[in-house]
């Protein structure tokens, strides 16, 4: 008798219910979320972009800082003993007072963004590495499939192998079965390679050593109506970047306006002449009459290119939510079908039984075996994309 084992797990697991994925979730974290985190933790690119972020607000802080006081000392010598002169000037120069506060809040508001463009890319590389993971586990599911077929082709080789001794098959068939077993040991091969690249891309990406080896199942998460996920766009960074880069761009105007306003200039005079002396104050005004004239007008259009930018972006996003959502209840409806086909894991039962009973040959198992083999790797690929699609479409829950 061949040994009866399950080419593909029992589906239930796999079947989202929103109120139990909530619940599990919350509970405890799947070993893709400790991966996911540990990248993100140790990615050297994510923390050269934070140290770039800190330098940026020393930057500002020193561009709209005071400008440096001005000291000048003369000293001059007169000929025939007419005498000798001496100046000492001090002065500080500033800008229109109200400048350096709508400055301050246009590099604030500057920083937020970046701040927000920085989280961006830290929710692109989380979704990033989770799609990676939810291949990984693909590609293990697939291998664990292939694998159960070799086991069992072993167990009908042996069966064949004394068959062939009782003269009830033919040198032919026991080729074939050891064809069979090549074409799977072939896929597998396949199969461990593809394990072993998704594993060196996600290490690439940590400067720790990753455990992988409990990446086995796909992450239980919430499916939520499609309005749900629309409503979800609010948390998205890219956006809130966009919108704190508009707002800057504002301030940045109301900037360039204030910088047509004059700015000033005070000091402190002190003259010694002839053994007279002489102490008082000087004031200058500069008048800007021809630098920045254009800076207004460039500031609000960036603001309106930035706006443009985000209508576009959002436009997209809806676009993908709405397509991605289309497509998981399409793939959801074809893993309930082959469920309602092969969910009970008793087609090879029945195959065992049909030989037992002299209704198959050995070569009619292998067929039948070969035949649930590509549904099953069917079934894989619907379920691999239907978790690459709901894990985008719940990206927003990999932000801290």
């Amino acid at each position: 008798m061949l040994r009866n084992f399950n080419y593909y797990p029992p589906m239930r697991k796999y079947i989202l219910l929103v109120s139990c994925c909530a619940a599990v979730t919350a509970i405890a974290q799947s070993p893709i979320d400790t991966v996911i985190n540990e990248i993100i933790e140790n990615n050297s690119e994510l923390r050269a972009k934070e140290q770039e972020l800190s330098a940026m607000r020393c930057d500002d802080t020193d561009a709209n800082s005071l400008a440096n006081p001005e000291v000048e000392f003369t000293r001059v010598w007169g000929k025939d003993g007419i005498g000798n002169k001496l100046q000492l000037d001090i002065s500080q120069s500033f800008d229109w007072p109200g400048l350096y506060r709508a400055r301050r809040l246009a590099a604030r508001q500057g920083q937020s963004a970046a701040e927000m463009a920085i989280e961006g890319d830290r929710l692109e590389l989380a979704m990033n590495v989770k799609e990676l993971l939810v291949e990984l586990v693909y590609v293990r599911k697939q291998l664990a499939l292939i694998q159960g077929i070799l086991d069992n082709i072993a167990l009908m080789q042996q069966s064949i192998a004394l068959s062939l001794e009782q003269g009830q098959i033919t040198v032919l068939d026991e080729r074939k079965a050891a064809y069979e077993a090549f074409k799977y040991e072939n896929q597998a091969a396949g199969y461990k390679a593809r394990d072993q690249e998704i594993s060196a891309e996600l290490q690439a990406l940590s400067n720790v050593k990753l455990d992988l080896s409990q990446v086995q199942d796909y992450p239980l998460e919430p499916l939520l109506t499609n309005e749900e996920y629309l409503t979800q766009l609010d948390r998205d960074p890219a956006l809130q970047s966009q919108a704190m880069t508009v707002a800057q761009e504002e301030l940045n105007a109301k900037a360039a306006r204030q910088s047509r306003f004059p700015s000033f200039s005070l000091g402190y005079e002190h003259q010694a002449e002839m053994g007279d002396r002489f102490n008082g104050v000087t004031a200058s005004m500069t008048l800007p009459f021809f630098e920045n004239r254009k800076a207004r007008q460039a500031a609000l259009l960036r603001r309106d290119a930035a706006d443009l930018s985000s209508q576009q972006l959002k436009a997209e996003q809806i676009a993908e939510i709405n397509g991605k959502y289309e497509s998981l209840k399409l793939w959801g409806e074809q893993m309930q079908a082959f469920r309602q086909v092969f969910g009970d894991n008793r087609y090879i039962s029945y195959l065992d039984k049909a030989y037992q009973a002299g209704e198959l040959t050995v070569l009619d198992y292998i067929n039948e075996v070969h035949y649930y083999q590509e549904q099953t790797l069917t079934y894989l690929e619907i379920e691999h994309s239907y978790f690459q699609a709901l894990g985008w479409l719940n990206r927003y829950e990999l932000l801290k």
